[in-house]
């Protein structure tokens, strides 16, 4: 299915440009810098968007010390997507505007933010809990570092690093605690239905919860240090200008890219999606053909159907 999803990546890009062509000319890209963002979206974004809906099972599949090198692998996929999309920021060959540069790091993050906040409640070892929020500040401090002393003298990429920076913050703080609420929302009202989330007991569901306020408010606190530092180096405030540039792009439109990248990575928990991490397909065995309550009796005994 999202093999499907991402085959029509494409014909969803052209679809919005020739909205915002008519619409929104002013906020839109030229027809070249489209042929770029669409090579953007190809090459750099899609892999991240593919991989993590993906990760799931293998991510469940783990414990201990595998686990955690599992989520260090994804934090550094993740690492290598955005200095991929940094470089095309400052190629001198493709040129690609500063709006589109922090809007694909935008949704490198939510999708990224979005399956990281799903895995907490399924964290058996305390150091994978503690290792996202960690890798998050020192990729803060790099960022600033990078603004900083590389692009001295470059203010208007500066300031689009520190945009970046600013989107960037206010994902993780929303992230961490709003898809567990999401996440506890579907454990309530629709569990059997949700793969992972129907396994899901009442202590992994208060732990996630837990883990989750705990990483909101850790993210809260950094996400205002931050703003106090960059204001003294730079005499900027970090959040006014992330605020600044969600109101450029549009309250709505900016609810709607954030909206659609959590259903995205939410949408491959559902097993009316047709995953099958496994690639056992269940529902096409003689045994439970004929047999539709089949799931059913799996998850009475506490096992998901398509996980082991």
């Amino acid at each position: 299915m999202s093999l499907i999803l991402a085959c029509f990546t494409p014909v969803q890009c052209i679809s919005i440009f020739a909205y915002l062509q008519r619409y929104h000319r002013e906020k839109c890209a030229s027809l070249k810098e489209m042929k770029h963002v669409l090579v953007v979206l190809q090459f750099l974004l899609l892999p991240l968007i593919l991989y993590l809906p993906f990760s799931t099972s293998f991510y469940l599949a783990l414990k201990g010390f595998p686990q955690l090198a599992f989520v260090a692998a994804s934090a550094f996929l993740r690492v290598g997507v955005t200095s991929a999309i940094e470089y095309v920021a400052t190629s001198t060959r493709l040129k690609v505007s500063d709006f589109t540069v922090i809007t694909a790091l935008s949704i490198v993050d939510l999708c990224y933010e979005t399956q990281a906040s799903t895995l907490l409640s399924k964290a058996d070892f305390y150091m994978t809990l503690a290792l996202p929020p960690v890798l998050d500040a020192v990729g803060n401090v790099v960022t600033l570092v990078y603004v900083l002393v590389y692009l001295r003298g470059n203010q208007a990429q500066q300031v689009s690093q520190l945009i970046a920076l600013a989107i960037r913050e206010f994902v993780e703080v929303s992230t961490s605690i709003g898809v567990m609420g999401v996440f506890t929302s579907a454990w309530y009202f629709n569990k059997p239905h949700f793969f992972m989330i129907d396994v899901t007991s009442l202590k992994e569901l208060r732990q996630g919860l837990l883990t989750s306020l705990f990483n909101f408010l850790s993210e809260l606190v950094g996400l205002l240090i931050f703003d106090r530092v960059v204001y003294k180096v730079f005499r900027v405030s970090l959040i006014g200008l992330g605020v600044a540039f969600i109101s450029t792009v549009g309250r709505i439109e900016f609810f709607a890219i954030c909206a659609g990248c959590t259903m995205y990575t939410m949408f491959f928990l559902v097993y009316h999606a047709g995953s099958d991490y496994y690639f056992k397909f269940e529902w096409t065995k003689e045994e439970n053909k004929n047999d539709p309550h089949w799931c059913d009796v799996k998850q009475q005994s506490d096992l998901s159907c398509f996980y082991k």
